[in-house]
This record gives C-alpha cells, sequence and structure tokens, in this order.
C-alpha cells in the first residue's frame, strides 16, 4: 500500500494536465493497486458466503474478461483463488478488449 500512497499524489497532479498523462496516471495507479493485492486478501474473500453484490458483480466481470465462463459464487472463489489470478490480472491486454 506504501506505493499506492507515493502514485496517488502524482495521479491527483496528472488529472488537472494533460489527458493521455492523465490516462497513464489512472493505469499505473491501478495497476499498482492491483499488484499490492495479496492472497490472505482473497482469502478474505472466499470466505464470504454471500458477499455484496458489488464484489460480486466485480470478480464475475473480472473472470468474464479473462475468459473464464462463471456461473455463481462458487466458480468465482475457485478462479479467484488459482495462483496466477493476480498475475493474469496485471498482465491483462486490454488491447484484446472489444
Amino acid at each position: 500500500m506504501q506505493d499506492l500512497d507515493k502514485v496517488e499524489p502524482a495521479v491527483q497532479e496528472a488529472q488537472q494536465g494533460d489527458s493521455s498523462l492523465r490516462s497513464l496516471s489512472v493505469i499505473l495507479f491501478f495497476s499498482l493497486a492491483v499488484k499490492s493485492i495479496k492472497k490472505q486478501n482473497l482469502v478474505e474473500i472466499k470466505n464470504l458466503n454471500n458477499p455484496p453484490q458489488g464484489v460480486k458483480l466485480t470478480l464475475e466481470s473480472i473472470c468474464l474478461l479473462l475468459g473464464e465462463e462463471t456461473n455463481d459464487w462458487k466458480s468465482i472463489r475457485s478462479i479467484m483463488m488459482r495462483d496466477n489470478f493476480i498475475s493474469t490480472i496485471v498482465n491483462f491486454n486490454t488491447d484484446d478488449v472489444t
């Protein structure tokens, strides 16, 4: 989380300037945010029997972007507990999204 503290002021500054710089700053911020997710964070979410709708919708959307079929919370939980889940998100090529 310390990395995010360093990046956040830069993001705020960039939001006042050039739109391409603003986009780059936002991408950097969220990239660092995803990289800061620990396995324990995922375990805490996985242990929720009935997660808040926003959490479930977010994870379902991520799974769909990654090309994973999700039918229910159980399948989402199994996908997010894979060892490569975070790295797959970090290395996701947004150019492939149509």
